[in-house]
């Protein structure tokens, strides 16, 4: 109780509920105008119900996913303390195993930003659920699948930061993986020629994150649409396991 203790006064002294507050009004004022400008259109039947619905669905999971990535950023002092001496000895020095100590940092961060992300996110769906572009069931589907991102952007945080103890090294990590997945996320439209290039940008592709990927998988569940391809997110979490037990690992072979 005291790790998650410490860790929500963390969170708090950071400020960083302020930042996401901010970004949220700005958010809700965007979707608004755009949904309003669409709902005007629909009265006149120049749109259809199903594209602003799509429209709201889009756009939420555009703003989801800007907040996960800046939960995974604000992750990157917590993750980076966790290896540098001065932080965890109080409680290594209690009788409380290493192990213990780990799952229980890495649980109270994800359970408190994961709240975080929850209630932010709930004011934009409460939103759009209000103006009737979407239902509940559609704003769970696009949440669910953003913790699972967020869960496997924490990993990656934690797993540099760790290794590095830098924050610098930390969120440049952090922004070329992101960018890259996003790139590689157009590869088949690339003319390499190439089948060898082609195994190789696949291969590359899976062993990042798939976290665009797992946006568009959201959008399909959320409109009623089949998910014909389930990979992206099980390779997913095969990255999230095998990041949080090497870390894990690690912080065994730490000297405190």
């Amino acid at each position: 109780m005291g790790i998650f203790k410490e860790t929500l006064l963390e969170f708090f002294d950071r400020k960083q509920h302020l930042a996401g507050m901010a970004v949220t009004v700005l958010g809700l004022l965007l979707i608004y105008l755009g949904i309003s400008k669409r709902l005007e259109l629909l009265d006149y039947s120049l749109e259809t119900a199903a594209n602003v619905t799509i429209f709201a669905i889009a756009a939420l999971q555009t703003f989801v996913s800007l907040m996960v990535l800046l939960a995974a950023i604000s992750t990157i002092f917590l993750f980076t303390k966790l290896s540098r001496r001065g932080q965890v000895e109080y409680y290594l020095s209690k009788p409380i195993t290493r192990g213990s100590f780990f799952f229980s940092k890495l649980f109270s961060i994800y359970f408190i930003y994961a709240i975080a992300l929850t209630v932010l996110s709930l004011m934009v769906g409460i939103e759009l659920m209000g103006l009737g572009v979407i239902t509940p069931e559609q704003f769970g589907y696009v949440l669910g699948v953003n913790l699972i991102s967020f869960g496997l952007w924490m990993s990656v945080v934690m797993f540099v930061g760790m290794l590095t103890k830098s924050v610098t090294y930390c969120a440049v990590s952090l922004a070329t993986v992101w960018v890259g997945q996003l790139v590689l996320n157009g590869r088949e439209s690339w003319t390499a020629g190439e089948q060898f290039g082609s195994y190789l940008l696949d291969t590359v592709y899976y062993i990042l994150p798939n976290t665009t990927e797992m946006g568009q998988m959201a959008l399909l569940l959320a409109t009623g649409e089949a998910v014909s391809n389930w990979l992206p997110v099980m390779t997913s979490i095969v990255l999230l396991l095998v990041l949080i037990f090497t870390c894990k690992s690690r912080f065994h072979r730490l000297d405190f």
